[in-house]
């Protein structure tokens, strides 16, 4: 059972006057669409404004008129529209003529809704790594060593000399790479309009180095190196920022690497790479906890499991698979990548916890509107017969 939560309760305002009723129920006809209130079915009605301030509308063949009928909507504030019955016409309409309109006087979005049972739940959350985790892998049980092992042997098919490490600042150059952001492409250390691209994605060493670029050049000489690329293996946080975590560096002794497609190349492979150490980090916790209150932007939890406890921190970014258990609803999860915002102790000990969503896919946002829609036009129909 839901119920609204106390600094969202609103008030309503009744419009009558049938031009005024007509005039907004036009408006709502061109944008959204209205349904029948209480019928059992949710449908959305055909309704065809005619003259003399009278309207059609087309109801289903089960549906019993009882002196008047009421059409609403819910998708951003509440409104209905009720219509004083006059007659019937052909093809299952009937003739009816405005009576009133009463329009909800703040907007529902994001209202939050107290969960007053357990009929919505967590059953799954996945705690995402963030850039500490990818640093210090190795002590979560997972070995960055093996994963960039697999990787330079695969690039090795390809390429004379391969690196994949973490960035570190003792050489120059990866630390340039590190601070940029930006691919370092030297197709050939000995011609100096490498070092002056003119793209933006490329590190341009003709700002980086200045007056440096021939001492570099004698460098790469001594050492036997001919190409140079150096790749950033980025880690793309949900607040949409890039931490640079490790990079890929091809190069070669003798002849060029004259390979158009290695910047293609490089990339798939750090996307690659991304992924296998993201996943290898991922910790799962399949504990059903209960959601206490709900917003089309996100959940308080309530957490009672110790092990959560100790593993969830704020900022901790997660994906949530949410349940419902709801009368006529899909059972199936509706999952969303979220940030929890806040973390605090309950009365009795247990610990709620904000959490903000912050995506979804397979039409989650869509799935609780839909949800919350369906409560929302129960609760109305009980307020509206127990007046």
């Amino acid at each position: 059972m839901l119920t609204l939560g106390n600094q969202e309760k609103r008030g309503s305002k009744l419009v009558s006057g049938k031009e005024n009723i007509l005039y907004i129920l036009k408006r709502y006809l061109q944008n959204e669409k209205l349904y029948l209130k209480n019928y059992s079915k949710k449908v959305p009605a055909k309704v065809e404004i005619l003259e003399n301030n009278q309207l059609r509308i087309f109801l289903p063949v089960d549906y019993k008129i009882e002196g008047n009928v009421v059409l609403y909507s819910v998708v951003n504030k509440y409104i209905e529209f009720e219509f004083n019955y006059i007659k019937p016409l052909k093809i299952g309409s009937h003739l009816f003529e405005p009576s009133k309109a009463l329009i909800a006087t703040s907007s529902r979005k994001d209202t939050r809704y107290d969960v007053l049972d357990e009929s919505i739940k967590v059953t799954k959350i996945q705690i995402l790594p963030n850039a500490d985790d990818i640093m210090y892998a190795s002590t979560s049980g997972v070995s960055l060593d093996v994963i960039f092992n697999e990787y330079e042997r695969r690039l090795l098919e390809f390429y004379p000399k391969v690196e994949i490490a973490v960035f570190h600042d003792n050489d120059e150059l990866i630390k340039i790479v590190n601070q940029t952001q930006k691919m370092l492409a030297l197709k050939d250390c000995r011609e100096k309009i490498g070092y002056y691209p003119d793209s933006d994605e490329l590190v341009h060493l003709g700002i980086a180095l200045n007056d440096r670029i021939d001492r570099m050049m004698d460098s790469f000489e001594g050492q036997h190196i001919r190409s140079l690329f150096i790749y950033p293996v980025l880690f793309h946080r949900l607040d949409k920022r890039d931490v640079s975590f490790a990079y890929i560096k091809i190069w070669s002794e003798g002849e060029l690497i004259d390979d158009e497609s290695i910047l293609t190349h490089l990339n798939y492979t750090a996307h690659e790479l991304r992924n296998k150490i993201r996943q290898a980090l991922v910790a799962v916790y399949r504990i059903e906890q209960r959601v206490i209150d709900i917003s089309k932007g996100g959940i308080k939890l309530l957490v009672d499991s110790e092990e959560l406890k100790d593993s969830l921190f704020v900022n901790d970014d997660l994906v949530l698979d949410l349940t419902f258990d709801f009368p006529d609803y899909d059972s199936k999860p509706i999952i969303f990548k979220s940030r929890l915002i806040s973390s605090f102790e309950g009365k009795d000990g247990d610990r709620q916890m904000g959490i903000a969503f912050s995506g979804s896919e397979d039409k989650g946002y869509e799935r609780l509107d839909e949800y919350l829609e369906l409560w929302i036009e129960r609760n109305e129909n009980v307020e509206s017969t127990t007046e």
